[in-house]
């Protein structure tokens, strides 16, 4: 009786330990192995999820040409009488795809100092020419782009006097006209988009109110031929609430508007990363809920109808991106995490909207996330995971994720830019330089 007792507690042990054991695997998964899902009470009220399948297929992808990567770096002194110091790499703007190829927005030390350029590539990677725009001062970004066609539009920030202000360059024939110039105010959000259209540019920004407690969306417009301006700006965000990181693509009949917003912050409880709340200068950062919002617009970029809400209002998003798709539609990938900017984790999902109505939203990963912004790029959502290592995921006719993530065999660590076609430009950090390929992508059959 005893050894049957003593075989009995010994087993109950042994499966107890299994037990355990079995937990700690699961739990050490990354969660686009598990498929694991958000409760409902950390989406809000939102529509119902649908997950990804937990399957991990390869992608390949192959040079589109024969062409040779492109490198551009920065200056680095030599010369003894040169300051002595290590320059900062080569910032990445805006970037078009037009009928001639693709255009790239550059921020880079040169021998001059700070310079604003274009970098230009044929439609097989080829560059083709580096136009400059002069000079950058002060701590402002790289030129932002957008093309249509043959047209081609850029827009860069340049301190002065009142603040900083907004100049706006057309680029045809491999030069530069430069138009209409824009006061921005003293203000430190630079958020803003660019669409190009036949005959009208239009450029929407956030832009702080007179008392300076929030941001709203304005938009303005210029000549597609010559930038020069041709209305005068109006605001398109919705009244009393905080507007920022602006969003516009073209649509059949108009454009789509998207932005996130924020409610008052005298109205909404804001959360302090940390627990208590500082203040002064080391002051820790609010967490509040924001969404994302939307606006069809008409051919001339009027609302055809109210701001709505299409993220749940309890949400956090913290990076968005969207592409226009089949049958007039819209779709969005975002970020929601309520952690403080720059970390990784929370959730990736993807949304698609019509004019009739917003779909059902699409759980993508959870948790394996890194602190980027997700990328519509063709026929593709790509998105780096907290080891800064690329994951895809292929999207059909309509913009919905495929069954699964996927890995791409080259490049593993590379940012997607634009897409044309069947073919995406790629960039990968080189030094202080960086290095831009042409891509052909698709995803193996399991």
């Amino acid at each position: 009786m005893a050894d049957r007792q003593e075989r009995s507690v010994g087993l109950w042990v042994a499966l107890s330990v299994l037990s355990v054991l079995i937990v700690l695997l699961l739990m050490r998964l990354p969660s686009e192995l598990t498929g694991s899902r958000p409760t409902d009470d950390a989406m809000g009220s939102a529509p119902a999820v649908a997950s990804v399948a937990a399957s991990i297929d390869l992608v390949s992808c192959a040079p589109a040409s024969s062409v040779a990567p492109v490198h551009v770096d920065t200056h680095t002194p030599k010369r003894s009488d040169e300051v002595d110091t290590i320059p900062f790499a080569v910032e990445i703007g805006g970037v078009a795809a037009h009928r001639a190829g693709y255009a790239v927005g550059l921020k880079r030390e040169a021998k001059e100092g700070t310079v604003a350029e274009v970098l230009m590539l044929d439609e097989h990677g080829r560059r083709t020419a580096v136009l400059s725009l002069g000079p950058l001062r002060g701590d402002v970004g790289p030129p932002m782009l957008a093309a249509k066609g043959e047209h081609l539009i850029a827009s860069v920030l340049e301190p002065n006097a009142s603040g900083i202000a907004r100049r706006m360059v057309a680029i045809r024939d491999g030069k530069s006209y430069w138009g209409a110039e824009f006061e921005l105010g003293r203000t430190e959000s630079f958020g803003a988009d660019l669409v190009v259209g036949p005959d009208d540019t239009f450029i929407v920004y956030d832009d702080l109110v007179q008392d300076g407690k929030r941001s709203q969306i304005s938009l303005r417009s210029v000549t597609t031929r010559d930038a020069k301006a041709n209305r005068k700006p109006h605001v398109l965000s919705a009244p009393g609430i905080d507007a920022e990181m602006p969003r516009m693509v073209e649509r059949a009949g108009g454009y789509w508007l998207a932005y996130v917003a924020r409610g008052r912050a005298e109205d909404k409880p804001v959360r302090v990363q940390g627990g208590a709340k500082p203040t002064g200068r080391y002051a820790a950062e609010a967490i509040e809920p924001s969404r994302i919002e939307i606006i069809p617009l008409d051919e001339e970029a009027r609302p055809q109808g109210e701001a709505r809400a299409v993220t749940p209002l309890r949400g956090h998003v913290l990076a968005y991106d969207l592409k226009a798709v089949a049958d007039d539609g819209l779709l969005i990938a975002w970020r929601d995490d309520d952690t403080p900017s720059g970390s990784g984790g929370g959730e990736l999902n993807v949304l698609r909207i019509d004019l009739s109505g917003v779909g059902e939203r699409q759980l993508v990963v959870r948790d394996d996330i890194g602190a980027g912004v997700p990328q519509l790029v063709g026929s593709w959502l790509a998105y780096a995971n907290r080891r800064d290592e690329l994951r895809m995921a292929h999207l059909d006719d309509r913009g919905l994720v495929g069954d699964s993530l996927a890995r791409p065999s080259l490049f593993p660590r590379a940012q997607w830019l634009v897409g044309r076609g069947d073919d995406i430009l790629l960039v990968q950090p080189r030094g202080t330089g960086v290095e831009f390929s042409l891509l052909r992508c698709r995803q193996l059959s399991r």
